[in-house]
């Protein structure tokens, strides 16, 4: 009898662990896929075909949010401030919104709103449906989204003509901007490269691309944030990941968006697309091969 308990005992930390193992390794790869071009259902498929890990709980996805969203706002600290004072000089005086009137942050308001809410409104519907349908998640379904990144960053790296910086962003580009954002509804189409593209066929500069994404995914994530919060508590998220291992993935997240935002700023540039663009390329081969193998 003690033999068998000393068994359970070691077989449940060896559960524990890998548990602990796969919260940090889920954790720092959808930190990553929120940040650069790359997919996170690689990664899920990859879990569930040859590790056989389990989809990662929403509450691990709460945790991500939510530091990110941190993240972020510390990181264009500046940036947020100057949008929030624009915000609150439109409500109080809204004729300063006139296109004659208008101030560069004002600006910027109007087109992360313009870019950000269509796909927030109709991630709550489409989503489940392109995660479930299972001719939108066919593997050569997923290699074409993979494909369409790996030829739209070459498309887009040849058209940008980079003669748009931080100052001349117009309000017209947003609504292009905001229909390629939608697309990043598919599984298989991130959201990074949906913005990256669209910015570089609007003729944006590298520098302009990088700082109103960043603006852009920080917007979104801290909406998503307030969503899930609604739907799941920090105390279930504590109580369900454990409080020392969700003490870890914040640590691990954190660290992950501050050195992966420091990175893009110093080294994004037309190479940069080169990198990704073949990454997904290798992801679409990926997709094609699990359909073989299967």
């Amino acid at each position: 009898m003690q033999c068998k308990l000393n068994v359970s005992l070691m077989s449940d930390k060896i559960i524990w662990t890998m548990t602990t193992f796969q919260y940090l390794i889920d954790a720092a790869l959808s930190a990553l896929s929120q940040i650069i071009p790359i997919s996170y259902a690689v990664v899920q498929d990859v879990d569930q075909n040859f590790l056989h890990w389990s989809n990662s709980p929403p509450e691990l996805s709460l945790l991500v949010t939510i530091v990110g969203s941190l993240c972020f706002l510390a990181y264009f600290r500046f940036d947020w401030l100057g949008l929030f004072s624009a915000s609150l000089k439109s409500i109080f005086r809204p004729q300063t919104l006139k296109a004659d009137q208008r101030s560069l942050d004002q600006h910027t308001v109007i087109f992360l709103l313009i870019v950000c809410l269509p796909r927030f409104l109709l991630a709550k519907y489409a989503e489940p449906f392109m995660k479930e349908g299972e001719i939108l998640t066919h593997p050569f379904v997923m290699a074409a989204g993979f494909f369409l990144v790996f030829f739209g960053f070459t498309f887009a790296s040849l058209r940008n003509k980079r003669i748009k910086g931080l100052n001349h962003l117009k309000l017209a580009d947003s609504f292009f901007i905001s229909g390629a954002f939608l697309l990043s509804l598919h599984p298989a189409i991130p959201m990074v490269f949906t913005l990256w593209a669209a910015f570089a066929l609007m003729n944006y500069h590298f520098e302009t691309i990088y700082k109103y994404t960043s603006l852009i995914i920080g917007l979104h994530l801290f909406i998503q944030f307030f969503s899930l919060s609604h739907n799941t508590g920090f105390k279930s998220a504590f109580d369900t990941i454990g409080h020392l291992n969700s003490l870890a993935v914040i640590v691990v997240l954190f660290t992950i968006f501050w050195m992966t935002m420091e990175h893009l700023q110093k080294t994004l540039n037309d190479q940069t697309f080169k990198t990704f663009r073949w990454i997904n390329f290798l992801c679409a081969c990926f997709y094609i091969a699990l359909y073989f193998l299967k």
